[in-house]
């Protein structure tokens, strides 16, 4: 017999999870179209928190915002849509979908949508009560509670209520997942751009931009979630991001290098356009010039070149590792220098005239 199956997975970036439902239909003989879809999910697994979606996505996919640092328990509810094709004599507490709302039923006996004319939940609100958010309903006519205002938690526990107790039931299935990005992350937004994101519960006791050097060129006071970082007045260069915080009452630090080159990237961008667009025959003797460009176009590439091998080198040794290592910080130190010299070059861009620029149309 067919199961309910849902997978859960969470973006690179920790800001939410995503829900899907990946069950083989027809479920218990029923095709996808005869069911509906209730999604809960919590924090403390339905402790005290609660959260609801209603809404039956089609496809059944949810996409939930998520706050890192968290476990998320989730619970999907199958039950039956009001459809007169379904041959079910749906009795005390059972639930089913109807005009777009979930309806539980509040009186005794049993009604089955295949019988005559029989009221729909949303037209017949005797024997069925709405399951809305602060919406009263009352259930002590079959030995339920009164509610004066419905919450997310009660609807919730008369879900799974529900799918114990009432006859012909469907189903629900439940699953786990752990939100665990780093509670401090670093990501660049931009050319010289980047943003300090803090996880919930993370408190930064102090953020410190310093050069490769070890030399503090800011400090940040960080209150939010996240922080913008603009490294335009500095421009190219290799800088350490140096952040104290706690979390749990245990205090952590990170250093994490930043390898700055979107001028070099541009220069270059510029050059190779107008060394490509300014000679139509390379068998020409260009002008000096465009030779000046020509040379510190291939430096520029060749200087790259090398400091991205020795970028993706040090990314791929200490991936998730944020500490700097005095072998490390050598390293650091050394590509440091080399953006350094690159720096001297991509400032002149070619340019022997200041009063040049490498602005061509081809």
């Amino acid at each position: 017999m067919a199961v309910p199956v849902i997978s859960l997975d969470k973006d690179s970036q920790c800001g939410y999870l995503t829900i899907t439902d990946i069950t083989t239909y027809p479920l218990n003989t029923y095709a996808r179209s005869y069911l509906s879809i209730l999604a809960t999910w919590s924090t403390d697994d339905f402790v005290a928190d609660f959260n609801i979606d209603q809404t039956d996505p089609d496809p059944g996919i949810w996409i939930i915002p998520a706050v890192n640092l968290r476990i998320y328990n989730v619970k999907l509810f199958w039950f039956f849509e009001w459809d007169s094709s379904v041959n079910i004599d749906f009795g005390p507490f059972a639930i089913v979908h109807s005009n777009g709302y979930y309806f539980i039923k509040q009186t005794a006996g049993t009604i089955n949508p295949t019988v005559a004319s029989p009221a729909a939940p949303h037209l017949n609100r005797t024997d069925w009560g709405i399951l809305v958010i602060d919406e009263a309903l009352d259930l002590t006519a079959i030995g339920g509670s009164v509610y004066a205002a419905l919450t997310e938690e009660d609807i919730h526990d008369l879900c799974v209520y529900s799918i114990d107790t009432a006859t012909e039931q469907m189903d629900y299935t439940t699953g786990v997942i752990e939100i665990d990005c780093p509670p401090v992350t670093i990501t660049k937004t931009g050319c010289h751009l980047y943003t300090i994101t803090v996880a919930d519960d993370v408190t930064v006791t102090s953020a410190i931009l310093q050069d490769y050097s070890g030399n503090t060129l800011e400090s940040y006071s960080i209150s939010e979630t996240t922080l913008d970082i603009d490294l335009t007045t500095y421009g190219d260069g290799v800088y350490v991001f140096h952040i104290e915080y706690t979390y749990s009452a245990i205090d952590y630090e990170i250093e994490e290098p930043i390898y700055d080159m979107c001028d070099a990237y541009d220069c270059y961008t510029a050059l190779f356009k107008y060394n490509l667009c300014a000679c139509d025959d390379p068998c020409d003797d260009c002008d000096e010039d465009l030779m000046a460009r020509k040379y510190d176009e291939d430096t520029i590439r060749m200087l790259i070149s090398q400091i991205e091998k020795m970028v993706f080198l040090d990314k791929y040794r200490y991936l998730g590792v944020y500490d700097v290592s005095i072998e490390r910080e050598d390293f650091i130190e050394e590509v440091g220098t080399m953006v350094d010299k690159l720096k001297i070059i991509t400032d002149r861009c070619g340019l022997c005239d200041e009063l040049d620029t490498n602005i061509i149309d081809c």
